[in-house]
């Protein structure tokens, strides 16, 4: 007896919809911004209102800036940076790198810029056919930098550099020509780099601020070389992390390095960043806010998906006009919500064999939806996250907080703390007070729900 057979068939299960695969992937686009090829392809997925693309075209144009994209979770921060690093890599000559943003490395971050900065060099370096610039890059450090420990790793990783004393002859020109002396870097084993790098990573990380804004200056002699403008450090999730106020802390406290001449910084954030608009103006030359997509956005962006897989069809042909009413109402036109929600639809409508994503697949999609993310929770939390959700801020010495809730100040301050340790949501201290907000990434479901 054959067990799973119909798991083992290599099929396409998007056919019965004419379509060559999931349309509707909640994956960032242009992640592989340096891929020009691979960029083209999704710049058809990509819908820039009009405002946002002229405010693109002077970024481009423009450097030395401190930039802040932030909006509610799921609208699309990721896509909106990735586009604006491909077109500056590949059509504005500006050496761009991706960090990271966790709460682990929130202490570090900065020298995590150091440290990904580096990584990227080596890596384009690397990829280099033409020796010329890499050459002079491989001779400013043996002669500027050879006993610096940074630059000497650097160049190990990079590859031999070595220059001989011959006299070359040319018997019919009889020409000569001198090579002069030199030479650093070896050919490494995957051990001995895997122990570079390793070495490289415990020195960057206990680097003072103002070293590392050094190294930046250097780096920048580097990029010069490689055919590069300037360098653009790209900071992503920090609409992840759960206490934002420590990432304030750390901007304010790295103000020498995001105000590096040469140097343009995009980061990436939540819309309860705009709490802090007053201090953030301090160090970002734009806000730029992402609002969430208007109906004939977010037609054109279901459109495009599914021509992507199969140019013929239309909304019409996959979608029932009360479905296409209800998720926009339903997401509020924020990006990944939207998409999730339709790539469910569809595959329960391919599952119970139906022409078309109806009203009552969206219904059951978001029902099970709900009933998953409030299965955890008490009655008490889900109606706190609820009152939170069309708030910016409570405490919960908050007299209207307090009555709504119909609780004791205790009992409510205690699941506030239990929902923060769940991530539902965040808190922050103000002197001896304490408030606390959704989180981002819950907002949209839970005002729904209020």
């Amino acid at each position: 007896m054959v067990y799973f057979a119909n798991l083992k068939k290599n099929k396409n299960p998007y056919e019965r919809f004419k379509l060559k695969g999931n349309p509707f992937s909640i994956a960032p686009l242009f992640r592989n911004f340096k891929d020009a090829k691979e960029c083209e392809q999704d710049e058809s997925l990509f819908i820039l209102p009009q405002k946002l693309e002229m405010d693109l075209d002077i970024l481009l144009a423009t450097e030395d800036q401190r930039i802040l994209i932030y909006g509610f979770y799921g609208i699309g921060k990721t896509s909106f940076a990735d586009f604006f690093l491909y077109l500056a890599h590949n059509y504005h000559n500006r050496f761009c790198t991706r960090v990271v943003l966790t709460e682990d490395n929130l202490e570090r971050a900065i020298h995590e810029l150091l440290l990904c900065l580096a990584s990227d060099i080596i890596s384009e370096v690397r990829n280099r056919e033409l020796m010329h610039p890499i050459m002079a890059i491989r001779k400013w450090i043996s002669e500027k930098r050879y006993q610096d420990f940074l630059f000497t790793s650097l160049a190990k990783l990079m590859g031999p550099y070595t220059e001989t004393t011959e006299t070359i002859k040319n018997k019919q020109q009889k020409d000569e020509i001198n090579i002069s002396p030199g030479g650093i870097g070896v050919n490494l084993s995957y051990e001995d780099e895997i122990h570079i790098r390793k070495a490289l990573q415990s020195y960057v990380e206990v680097l003072p601020l103002r070293k590392i804004a050094e190294y930046t200056k250097d780096f920048q002699k580097i990029i010069q070389e490689l055919g590069y403008r300037d360098i653009i450090f790209f900071i992503d999730e920090a609409d992840h992390l759960p206490k934002i106020e420590n990432f304030i802390k750390l901007l304010t406290r790295a103000r020498e390095i995001l105000f590096s001449k040469g140097c343009t910084f995009i980061i990436a954030g939540s819309v309860e960043l705009a709490r802090f608009s007053e201090s953030l103006g301090t160090i970002f030359d734009r806000l730029i806010y992402l609002k969430p997509l208007e109906k004939t956005d977010f037609y054109t962006t279901l459109e495009r998906r599914l021509q992507s897989k199969n140019f013929d069809l239309k909304l019409q042909d996959i979608f029932e006009e009360e479905a296409l009413d209800f998720i926009h109402h339903r997401t509020k036109g924020i990006r990944k919500e939207f998409l999730r929600l339709c790539e469910n639809a569809l595959g329960l409508a391919i599952l119970q064999n139906k022409p078309k994503i109806g009203l009552n697949e969206c219904l059951e999609v978001t029902n099970t939806g709900e009933k998953e993310m409030s299965l955890n929770l008490k009655e008490i939390q889900i109606k706190i996250l609820r009152y939170l959700a069309l708030k910016e801020l409570c405490s919960p010495s908050d007299k209207a907080f307090i009555d709504t809730m119909e609780v004791t100040r205790t009992y409510l301050r205690n699941n506030l703390e239990e929902l923060t340790s769940q991530g539902y949501t965040q808190k922050e201290k103000r002197g001896r007070q304490s408030f606390y907000t959704i989180s981002s990434q819950y907002r949209s479901y839970f005002a729904r729900e209020a």
